[in-house]
């Protein structure tokens, strides 16, 4: 297998007579330093504000259980329609839990008549955390009956 080398000094390897550089690493062992950074480096990131429904919806139904959609702090996000949570223990947050009015907020479009923002009671271990939700009842006024989704 071929080896990059990093580090000067040689040695002779203890179950080959071929020479190696200490500290060398595999092309095997840089894939997979590689497949855990961008791993850390997807996982680190948030949505952009331009965000809506639809692409919460798709990280959400396409990342199935346990899947955390993060949202940006200090971000306001406006949908038009509601979030469905689509497995067991999915999460949609804040990058860095704020607990502060830095928490992303997700508002409601004016002139919906949508009463759920956000479903997925029927699945277990759901989290909703540090997110402010606005239904914008002000502008959206006050709808009577059910929810749309138990």
């Amino acid at each position: 297998m071929p080896t990059f080398l990093y580090a000067r000094g040689y040695s002779i390897g203890e179950k080959s007579n071929r020479v190696r550089a200490r500290g060398q690493m595999s092309l095997l062992q840089i894939a997979l330093l590689f497949v855990s950074y961008t791993t850390l480096s997807f996982a680190a990131t948030c949505l952009a504000s331009s965000a809506t429904e639809v692409t919460i919806n798709n990280l959400l139904s396409k990342g199935g259980a346990g899947t955390v959609v993060s949202l940006c702090p200090n971000t306001n996000y406006t949908i038009n329609g509601t979030i469905y949570f689509t497995a067991a223990n999915q999460e949609l947050s804040t990058k860095g839990y704020p607990t502060s009015s830095t928490r992303a907020q997700i508002h409601l479009a004016a002139g919906n008549d949508v009463t759920t923002l956000v479903a997925g009671g029927w699945l277990n271990g759901l989290r909703l955390k540090n997110v402010i939700v606005d239904g914008q009842r002000a502008h959206n006024g006050v709808l009577n009956g059910q929810s749309e989704h138990q």
